[in-house]
């Protein structure tokens, strides 16, 4: 079923100013295909259907257009919901049927609504024939789709993203110009297959990994020798046991430069990454045992050895005080030369930030972005630490914390840090808007700071206005 769209006024005016206005002359029709797709390229594709009824020339061209985005944008509270729903999959459907045999460099289906599973086959399968490069599926929840065959040998891919809810079990693979790979929801049916798929595509620089269905698998080794970028992401609202799963996923990649991981620790990933730079880690203990769960964590740390950049959620540090041995079984950071603490610590986690920065003889910069958590009784001996870490007496130039009010406990904190870092160079306190808007507290807080005792003469503390 074609669906009828007509041109509105605006868009008609807009495009009729392309045309010469002395003669009426229509100059830009007469510019050669390759141009006029680039012009329509910048259009939405719903907008470049409607350029059809300019005039003759421009009747087909839409058919041979390389970037088609269908994105489901029918509004659910309205009465005519299903009326509506039903004639944007005939329109996605026509686009697609009627695209001439030219090659199609980037298909975007991003669904809201239900879609019929045999209908998001054919359209990847209509795709596959014009040897699609970028190609991009999100469809929602409660529905569970089949790949067809060909999308696991197509040679044309360098970029693949698909979010929705699938069984991969693929006999054949076979991604030899593969870039970018995102995987969101998908489920690895067994270890053969998602071992051959991992070892299929020689050329991948990004793998992003989100709520991946892991239940299958025991053990699978990942080696990407061209992989920078690696983006593993595991909530705890899809975990169907109280459990940790048996599973140990290996990840093996040279070139890594960058991790970003969010993990509950339902799986127990391992990375080994020599070259790896920047990190930002987030794990949280969703209720496994306290020692498996910090076992886990180190060993996950252990393999990020590398990094220069670190940013670490409070849940990290807490999942990392569980491990038998914590204080001995921390890896040391020999590179880390900028530490982020991303969420408010408590009196626990700034004892095992301590023993993380012990480890990181090099650290020169420590960022605490969101301050301490202030429900919290703090007395002066809560500060007798049994460690200190020796990148105070060193290397640490800048301490930068957040969301200070003038309480004790952000106080206390930078009284032990000002007393120990001895080549410290600046202290930028950062306060909240209720500080900041008045003059007296931020007068008050600024003259609690400067009468602290400090070991480096050079150090200059600044009170700023919060990053929050």
């Amino acid at each position: 079923m074609a669906t009828s769209i007509v041109l509105k006024s605006a868009e008609q005016q807009r495009l009729s100013k392309l045309k010469n206005e002395d003669n009426g002359e229509d100059l830009i029709s007469k510019l050669p295909d390759a141009m006029l797709h680039y012009i329509l390229s910048f259009l939405p594709t719903k907008e470049i259907i409607q350029t059809s009824i300019l005039c003759k020339r421009w009747q087909n061209l839409w058919t041979s257009i390389s970037n088609i985005y269908l994105e489901d944008s029918v509004d659910r509270t309205k009465s005519d919901y299903p009326k509506r729903s039903a004639s944007f999959l005939n329109f996605v459907e026509r686009i697609l049927l009627v695209h001439d045999d030219s090659d199609i460099e980037r298909l975007c289906l991003s669904f809201k609504m239900p879609v019929n599973p045999s209908c998001v086959n054919s359209w990847i399968s209509i795709a596959l024939k014009h040897n699609i490069k970028k190609l991009s599926v999100s469809l929602p929840l409660g529905q569970s789709y089949i790949l067809p065959r060909r999308l696991f040998t197509c040679e044309s891919l360098t970029v693949l993203r698909l979010q929705m809810i699938c069984n991969l079990n693929p006999s054949l693979i076979h991604w030899p110009k593969l870039k970018s790979l995102h995987l969101s929801r998908v489920t690895f049916f067994n270890e053969s297959s998602t071992q051959q798929l991992f070892s299929s595509f020689p050329l991948l620089q990004n793998l992003v990994l989100i709520d991946c269905g892991w239940q299958n698998i025991k053990h699978i080794s990942i080696s990407i020798p061209n992989l920078s970028c690696l983006i593993f992401q595991q909530y705890l609202d899809i975990i169907p046991t109280e459990d940790l799963l048996d599973c140990k996923i290996e990840v093996h990649a040279a070139n890594l430069v960058y991790l970003g991981c969010i993990s509950n620790l339902y799986v127990n990933l391992l990375i080994s990454a020599r070259s790896l730079s920047n990190a930002s880690v987030d794990l949280y203990n969703y209720g496994g045992a306290e020692k498996e769960v910090g076992g886990r964590s180190i060993s996950m740390l252990s393999g990020i050895q590398s990094v220069r950049s670190l940013i670490i959620s409070d849940e990290t540090l807490e999942c990392l005080s569980g491990a038998e041995n914590f204080s001995d079984d921390v890896p040391v950071f020999q590179n880390l030369i900028y530490l982020k603490v991303a969420c408010e610590m408590s009196r626990r986690t700034i004892e095992i930030l301590l023993y993380l920065m012990e480890k990181s003889p090099n650290l020169q910069i420590l960022d605490i972005a969101e301050g301490i958590i202030q429900d919290i009784e703090f007395i002066e001996d809560d500060w007798n630490f049994e460690v200190m870490p020796s990148c105070l007496k060193s290397h640490l130039k800048v301490i930068s914390i957040n969301a200070i009010y003038g309480q004790e406990p952000p106080i206390l904190l930078l009284k032990y840090l000002l007393k120990h870092s001895t080549v410290l160079k600046r202290v930028m306190v950062h306060c909240p808007d209720s500080v900041s808007d008045s003059m007296g507290k931020r007068e008050e807080l600024k003259n609690q700071l400067l009468i602290l005792p400090r070991s480096s003469e050079n150090c200059v503390i600044e009170v700023l206005d919060s990053t929050l």
